[in-house]
């Protein structure tokens, strides 16, 4: 309202339409709860996210390829499924408990035949494994981008679970294979994606190792199987067995409580 003396062009009233306007447009926009960015609170995205539960169970399956040993009578390679609990212990710590199962084969070997002619045939072996491992994450009790990066190391046992097998009843008792209990190492690194709060899907590169031994019959000096080394009359068939190494990958599938 104009007061006398005050015309629509003077400087009074052109001052006060300056500030009139932004007032109502930002009265507008905190009604409509547009206002401007500074004065709404401020959000950082950040790429970690804290993971909230402590548990999982799941199941996994990896490959492994062992060395069966110089005569080829060790367990085979193949495909381990099996079953396993983590649990988080501390800060990048989780235990980790794994039950495995591996049907695979193995030669036997008769050491009395020639060199060429000595593998008679094969054998089943049904291969039960159980072994505790230390996860350290890298990324801590987090996520990254939903994904956490781990190392893992681990001992148990390794067994053969099948029934004597016929084929071996053709060779003399010393010269009978048998597997296990052996002890079973593994080592690897591997990375858990969480595509929602309570799944986990993983994917690992894994050693594995056990100890096969030779069977008594193998370390007969009358039986010329291998040459001995240069200098020695020792067999060159190691007496304490050795150790098949195998290397695999492995993928599994957790739910989280």
């Amino acid at each position: 309202m104009l007061t006398r003396g005050e015309s629509r062009g003077s400087p009074a009233v052109w001052q006060s339409r300056r500030f009139l306007l932004p007032t109502l447009v930002l009265a507008g926009s905190l009604a409509l709860g547009t206002g401007p960015a500074h004065l709404s609170a401020q959000r950082i995205p950040s790429a970690y996210r804290f993971i909230e539960t402590a548990q999982e169970a799941g199941a996994a399956m990896f490959t492994v390829e062992p060395r069966a040993g110089i005569f080829g009578f060790g367990p085979k390679g193949g495909r381990i499924m099996g079953s396993y609990y983590q649990i988080r212990v501390g800060g990048p710590f989780s235990l980790q408990g794994n039950l495995g199962y591996l049907p695979t084969t193995r030669d036997v070997i008769d050491p009395r035949r020639d060199e060429g002619d000595r593998k008679i045939g094969e054998a089943d072996v049904t291969m039960g494994t159980a072994d505790v491992r230390l996860q350290f994450t890298l990324t801590g009790p987090r996520t990254w981008y939903r994904l956490a990066p781990h190392l893992f190391a681990g001992g148990g046992i390794a067994m053969d679970l099948a029934p004597e097998q016929d084929i071996d009843m053709v060779l003399e008792e010393d010269d009978r294979f048998s597997f296990g209990p052996s002890f079973l190492g593994s080592f690897g690194a591997g990375i858990k994606l969480f595509p929602v709060d309570r799944i986990s899907v993983r994917a690992e590169g894994i050693v594995t190792y056990w100890k096969v031994n030779t069977p008594r019959g193998f370390l007969r000096t009358d039986r010329p199987l291998l040459p001995p080394p240069e200098g020695s009359d020792e067999p060159a068939i190691p007496e304490d067995g050795f150790w098949a190494v195998g290397r695999g990958l492995s993928v599994g599938i957790a739910w989280r409580f």
